[in-house]
């Protein structure tokens, strides 16, 4: 057989084989897709239940042949938490052990009364993570506390948060306390930290009387950065007791988070995952 007809046998098999691959392949992202779509109307449905006003666009999902891309633009509210996000991206194959990168080009911010001073307004952001194995079933206390009792974790594979007087890139592990409040150990770079513990101090956040300490201890922990030459702060940041704290310095406090009960007719959440 010649060259010519030994290709012509291979295109012949390899042809249908890759038209299979593709269709297969396309039916199976619609279906992902399609799941992605309800899942996420059936969690603001959800969410709307336990008390929240989820307002804004329905979720969209495109980003085809290649990982799905979420889009969400509006905002979240109730039970003294009110965030607003401009659009929310998140990139990725949705499922358990996979990474997903979420982008908020616009930024995000937290108004009053969740933010009165203004602090957590942020100018851009960009997080990755992992999803867990094992995920809440409903975002309420019991199903929350089911999945802090089994141990469950966030793995932060990298961030890039911008406000406009500071600048943090980092990543780490964060779960839920027995109080079911974030908890966890980040390592993190940061610049512009000295002018934001003064936006703390004149928020009223931090003691006046601790501010030059503070400054001192987070100054002497600095190191001019390479390219900028701007101070950089390299550090852990422990979040416990909805207290920031890096090194022996108490930079900032975190609002509480309250859970919503399930209304009486709902179904006992279940046992923790084994």
């Amino acid at each position: 057989m010649s060259i010519k007809s030994k290709s012509a046998v291979v295109a012949a098999i390899l042809v249908p084989v890759l038209v299979l691959l593709a269709l297969f392949w396309s039916v199976f992202w619609w279906i992902a897709a399609r799941e992605i779509r309800d899942q996420a109307e059936s969690l603001r449905a959800s969410v709307a239940s336990d008390g929240y006003d989820v307002y804004g666009a329905p979720v969209s999902v495109g980003g085809f042949p290649g990982p799905h891309e979420v889009r969400f633009s509006g905002g979240l509210r109730g039970f003294g938490l009110n965030v607003e996000v401009p659009l929310l991206v998140a990139e990725g194959f949705f499922m358990p052990g996979q990474e997903v990168f979420v982008t908020l080009p616009g930024g995000a911010r937290l108004l009053e009364p969740s933010d009165p001073h203004g602090l957590w307004r942020l100018k851009s952001a960009v997080v990755s993570f992992i999803i867990p194995e094992h995920i809440p079933a409903e975002l309420t206390a019991p199903h929350m506390k089911a999945w802090q009792e089994a141990g469950g974790t966030l793995d932060i594979t990298g961030f890039d948060i911008k406000r406009e007087d500071l600048a943090v890139t980092g990543k780490g592990v964060v779960r839920l306390d027995p109080d079911l409040q974030p908890e966890g150990r980040i390592a993190l770079e940061m610049t512009g930290h000295l002018k934001f513990l003064e936006t703390l101090k004149n928020a009223g956040l931090i003691n006046p009387n601790q501010v030059m300490l503070v400054g001192a201890l987070l100054a002497a922990a600095s190191k001019p950065a390479p390219e900028t030459g701007e101070l950089m702060l390299s550090a852990d940041l422990i979040v416990q007791d909805r207290t920031l704290t890096i090194g022996p310095a108490r930079v900032g406090s975190l609002p509480a988070i309250e859970w919503p009960r399930p209304s009486t007719d709902r179904r006992n959440p279940p046992a923790p995952p084994q």
